[in-house]
């Protein structure tokens, strides 16, 4: 009886054994679960900082780039102060008081007139009559504004009281000024008088916006 139950106990006990020792492979698959569990919350830990809003913005805005000159960047980098280009002279046209972009001009004090075409004399110097004291032709830059072939002026009057003829009128500067068929013999009201073949020629090769300069 005793014999029987010390025999039922030890095939107990060896039934147990088995149970509850860990063989080698069974080690081996336990530690690498639990390596790999404690190695997920790391690696989403690194993979949230890789990828956090902001984190790559503020990697790019503190790469430094290339640098890019602006207005005084040279003067800055050399620790000089940047020089300013030198003020071309506009170029006169030789013979002329007047610059090579005009197209027609005037000298006062010579009486004479002259049209050009890139700043080269097209036709001229021919002469002119401008306006006497308190009546000055104005001295400066004009434009051409407008055209009338058969002006008659509603300022000045003829002898008989008529509106004073202006054939062929290039006008150029405020006040009715123009370039016109008149008399040479005197000093006119403001305007640049010419002869009539002149006179002709002026109204056909100017055009509206076409530069005038007048100089005394």
């Amino acid at each position: 009886m005793i014999d029987l139950l010390g025999k039922r106990r030890g095939l107990a006990g060896r039934r147990r054994g088995p149970a509850c020792r860990v063989g080698p492979a069974r080690w081996a698959v336990g530690v690498a679960a639990v390596a790999f569990l404690g190695a997920v919350p790391l690696a989403g830990s690194a993979l949230a900082d890789d990828e956090s809003p902001g984190s790559e913005t503020a990697s790019v805005e503190s790469r430094p780039g290339p640098a890019r000159s602006g207005p005084g960047s040279v003067g800055a980098a050399s620790g000089s102060a940047r020089s300013e280009p030198a003020e071309l002279t506009p170029t006169l046209v030789e013979g002329t008081p007047c610059t090579a972009d005009t197209v027609a001009c005037v000298s006062i004090s010579e009486r004479k007139a002259w049209l050009f075409d890139n700043g080269v004399i097209k036709h001229g110097p021919v002469k002119v009559a401008t306006g006497g004291p308190g009546q000055e032709t104005p001295v400066g830059d004009h434009v051409v504004q407008w055209k009338n072939k058969n002006h008659k002026s509603q300022e000045h009057k003829t002898p008989d009281g008529q509106p004073s003829p202006m054939p062929y009128a290039v006008f150029f500067a405020d006040g009715g000024v123009a370039f016109h068929e008149g008399t040479l013999a005197r000093r006119s009201a403001g305007c640049v008088r010419l002869e009539m073949e002149d006179a002709k020629r002026y109204y056909t090769y100017l055009q509206i916006g076409d530069k005038v300069q007048v100089h005394q």
